[in-house]
């Protein structure tokens, strides 16, 4: 319902942190424990977006 509401709705929307992630039609990110999430979101945007991304972080975590 709120999916087919926000697809056909004329104005802005914005969403802030987690509510900017779900925009995007999939969703990945690592937990607090590293483990991998992954699900579907609203599909508003053609992009993914990551809310408060610690590269410096993701980049360690790759390497090791």
């Amino acid at each position: 319902m709120l999916k087919s509401f926000l697809k056909n709705y004329n104005g802005v929307v914005i969403g802030t942190s987690g509510g900017s992630m779900n925009q995007s039609k999939n969703i990945t990110y690592l937990d607090e424990n590293n483990n991998i999430i992954e699900y579907e979101g609203l599909g508003l945007v053609n992009l993914q977006i990551y809310p408060h991304l610690n590269i410096c972080l993701l980049k360690t975590n790759l390497i090791d």
